[in-house]
């Protein structure tokens, strides 16, 4: 969620559509959610519409 707060401060991406956010750690991409954009000084506006793809457990 930080990176979208920081692309829609510096207006990288519009803050009136949609956008789908992926992140991961050094394994590589293992999540990736559909946001509703806002404004670090308006957090709280910041939606999770839905979660496509989530880290699971490996047995």
């Amino acid at each position: 969620m930080e990176i979208v707060l920081m692309a829609a401060e510096n207006g990288a991406i519009n803050i009136d559509k949609k956008v789908i956010a992926i992140a991961g750690t050094n394994e590589g991409a293992d999540t990736a959610v559909i946001i509703k954009p806002a404004y670090a000084h308006r957090f709280l506006d910041l939606e999770i519409r839905e979660i496509l793809t989530k880290p699971g457990k490996i047995s």
